[in-house]
């Protein structure tokens, strides 16, 4: 990131503030295989809200995300909504869960380290479980339409990390007293950029951010979006 940067810059504040409209008032969606099978389109992004998270006095931003191979939209999304050793969201989501419960658990390390085989099958399924109805109950996406997945030729990668690395540096956005990613356990220092940024993300968060052209750019990709899809 640019050394000219600050957190807290008037300017990086009200680009995030322009997201978190642009995106509040799009057409939320649940985490349910209809709803994910039903988005008209199979490349994009996808912004994730949950409950009791807000920004900009509007629902907070949590997770932004995208798919690396072409046409994987609904998979990657069906991903974080099932057991899926691949969801890096879920992953952390698992580890805030058992930290919150019991510190001390060390089925924390095994799952943290994806070694499932080794947690007790009745334990595990009730951490998968618990993961599920979180994401169920607690989150809601949105997402619209990007052709190509190229970070080079704004593709999907391109404007993932755009997004990330601005809301991240913004002041006007932090996570509540209350988030369950501030559980993530302290040992683990690539997941302690959840709770330092407050977003469900490890990834991204020191790329560069949008500059004004890109941000108006985006919102009319976001508007030509909605306008055929929704």
């Amino acid at each position: 990131m640019s050394e000219n940067l600050k957190f807290g810059d008037k300017d990086i504040n009200e680009k995030c503030r322009r997201l978190h409209l642009l995106f509040n008032e799009m057409k939320p969606h649940h985490f349910t295989k209809e709803e994910i099978n039903n988005l008209g389109f199979d490349n994009g992004v996808y912004i994730i809200f949950e409950e009791g998270e807000a920004g900009h006095e509007m629902k907070r931003i949590v997770r932004v995300g995208t798919h690396r191979k072409l046409h994987n939209l609904k998979k990657r999304l069906n991903q974080h909504r099932r057991n899926s050793g691949s969801s890096v969201f879920r992953r952390k989501i698992g580890c805030a869960i058992l930290n919150k419960n019991d510190p001390n658990d060390l089925d924390i390390e095994l799952w943290y380290n994806k070694k499932y085989n080794k947690i007790e099958k009745k334990k595990l399924k009730a951490i998968r479980n618990d993961v599920t109805q979180h994401i169920i109950k607690n989150t809601t996406f949105v997402a619209f339409n990007v052709n190509g997945t190229s970070k080079d030729e704004k593709g999907t990668q391109f404007w993932e990390s755009k997004i990330i690395a601005t809301i991240a540096i913004c002041s006007e956005c932090l996570s509540s007293d209350n988030w369950l990613g501030k559980y993530i356990p302290e040992k683990y220092g690539e997941l302690n950029k959840v709770k330092e940024f407050g977003m469900w993300l490890s990834d991204e968060i020191d790329s560069p951010i949008l500059n004004d052209n890109e941000i108006i750019e985006l919102e009319k990709i976001v508007k030509q979006s909605v306008e055929r899809y929704e």
